[in-house]
């Protein structure tokens, strides 16, 4: 097993992998990327080629390739080695293919396996038993061929009876069936297989097919492997042109998103039985930070719209507002009656903004008013929140100034009126994010000392370096250094340390080489003397207090000849460093 992980390390280029995923910027000898882990506005996501790492110093994830495709896709080890050993080729001597997957007691692949069973249930029978019939019909009059239909594994449920029986004749238990969200709950129902982006079955949402069937759309419930809140319908497929053309498109439902596809708009994806929640753009923010809204043109989808909307531009993404052609009531009905008509509505997106502008003044125009005091201090009352929301100054500066135009008002009356709105609640109940995390002081002098070894001090640090695994470290760097070592010194102090140490101190290096990638030799030689003359006053400090308190201690006990040696003690220690 480490054979194949070393070997799958040694072929993948993390730099290029992690580019697959988010936009890297060269930054010095390392490449720099916004955190796809948390939400920031200042990059602190670091990547190093030649130590083979990760780093976020804002909310301190961090990792080899394994590691990221882990947290990326929600893989386990095995899936990620898998993955990886796929991408570059490299044998596994245990490939674990379905069957063994299906055999082994991992919980979650027994639980894919069982719906992607019943995924292949549900389009047997809507493709080939009579009972599919009239769902077959419904989707062929929604013009969606039998290639989509196969490619999207859409199928249909009669009842759950039959069902249940195929599962435990495959071997699934009672308790089996109940951790998926038990399937057999489907009855009379078209039924659309959501999947994650390694296409693993998570559970599925059913369309009714009787006008008295309630809901419209039964989703799985919560289980151990579906969590509606973070999961988008149709990415698994959409990944790579969402990345490829640098925007997805948010559509309501899994129709819409099946339709869309068919009609080559092959970016979009749908939340699946809830709204649109900031899991939801964490993971979209992995491919790209641009959206476009194309919800249902009746009230409903246009206030889901709106909520949508306000999220994202507090969320920090780039959001479009997709405005449907009038005679089309979702994105699904156009793709399906006018696929060339819905690629070009796809890419005709306005920005929000300018959508919540078209809104505020369009009743005024409609009815042919001219815009009075009271009218502009409605449509303000509208539009200030929205500008107020947006969290780029050259972004939000241009729209005071279109507001001020469109109202006949001054930029400083604008802006006057934009400083007494409230931030939203939403705003202000959001979670704090992680500080800025460091390594201590000594990891980070060390790491300083073996990124600069022509610095390295003559004099013992020994005293200093209290940490156990910095002391491993410069105790190993201590016994190898001379003259003819600095070269290459950083490299052979690593290759004899053990590999879960090497590990630690790659990353040190990593977040010294960000903060002292543009230092000149004498900026870092000032900065090595401060920090050991801080180490130094630490330990100084430490020797009071241990002092103050054995002496405290002494006198408490009435032990005055102790006291009085305690006391000369420490007058020498403190005499003979001067």
């Amino acid at each position: 097993m480490s054979d194949e992980v070393e070997e799958i390390k040694n072929r993948l280029d993390i730099v290029d992998f992690i580019s697959q995923y988010l936009t890297l910027k060269k930054a010095g000898q390392n490449w720099r990327s916004l955190c796809p882990f948390h939400k920031e506005k200042t990059p602190s996501f670091m990547v190093s080629r030649d130590k083979g790492i990760y780093k976020c110093f804002g909310c301190n994830r961090g990792g080899d390739v394994f590691t990221f495709a882990m947290e990326m896709e929600g893989l386990n080890f095995r899936e990620a080695l898998e993955l990886l050993a796929q991408k570059t080729g490299v044998p596994l001597l245990r490939a674990k293919n379905a069957l063994e997957y299906q055999q082994e007691k991992d919980e979650k692949s027994r639980l894919y396996q069982l719906n992607l069973l019943t995924a292949r249930v549900f389009r047997k029978i809507l493709l080939d038993h009579p009972a599919g019939k009239g769902a077959l019909s419904y989707l062929k009059e929604r013009k969606l061929t039998s290639q989509t239909i196969k490619k999207f594994i859409l199928g249909f449920a009669p009842s759950g009876q039959g069902l249940e029986k195929i599962l435990q004749q495959k071997g699934f238990t009672d308790k089996e069936i109940q951790q998926t969200g038990n399937p057999t709950r489907f009855t009379q129902r078209i039924m659309f297989p959501i999947l994650d982006v390694m296409d693993n079955v998570l559970g599925f949402s059913g369309r009714a097919t009787r006008a008295d069937q309630e809901p419209k759309y039964l989703n799985t419930p919560e289980t151990i492997i579906f969590h509606k809140g973070n999961i988008l319908y149709g990415l698994e497929k959409a990944k790579s042109e969402i990345k490829g053309q640098d925007f997805a498109v948010l559509v309501e439902g899994q129709m819409d998103v099946v339709s869309s596809h068919q009609a080559s708009v092959e970016n979009a994806v749908a939340t699946s039985g809830t709204a649109l929640t900031e899991d939801h753009l964490r993971i979209l923010s992995r491919y790209t930070q641009n959206i476009s809204l194309a919800f249902d043109s009746d009230d409903a989808g246009q206030r889901a719209a709106q909520r949508a909307a306000d999220l994202a531009l507090e969320y920090g993404l780039n959001v479009k507002m997709i405005v449907l052609p009038a005679s089309f009531k979702d994105p699904g009905e156009i793709a399906s009656q006018s696929p060339k008509l819905w690629q070009e509505v796809a890419k005709s997106g306005i920005h929000v903004v300018d959508w919540y502008f078209q809104k505020a003044f369009a009743p005024y125009k409609q009815i042919g008013l001219g815009l009075d005091s009271l009218s502009k201090k409605t449509i303000a009352k509208q539009l200030l929140p929205v500008i107020k929301r947006l969290p780029d100054p050259i972004e939000r500066d241009h729209y005071i100034q279109k507001l001020a135009k469109n109202l006949a008002v001054s930029e400083r009356t604008i802006e006057e009126a934009l400083g007494k709105v409230k931030e939203s609640s939403a705003k202000q109940t959001k979670t704090t994010l992680p500080s800025k995390s460091q390594i201590s002081v000594q990891k980070y002098l060390l790491a300083l000392l073996l990124l600069s070894p022509d610095l390295w001090p003559k004099e013992t640090l020994s005293e200093i370096f209290t940490e156990e695994d910095v002391w491993q470290v410069y105790k190993t760097g201590q016994k190898m250094y001379n003259k003819n070592t600095q070269r290459d010194f950083k490299q052979k102090v690593l290759s004899n340390l053990p590999s879960n140490l090497k590990t630690k101190v790659n990353f040190w290096l990593l977040e010294a080489e960000a903060k002292v990638k543009d230092s000149s030799k004498e900026e870092l030689q000032k900065e090595i003397n401060e920090i050991i003359n801080r180490l130094e006053n630490i330990k100084r400090e430490k020797i009071k207090q241990d002092f103050a308190y054995k002496i405290a201690q002494a006198e408490e006990k009435g032990e005055i000849r102790e006291m009085k040696k305690l006391i000369e003690q420490l007058s020498e220690a403190f005499k003979q460093e001067k």
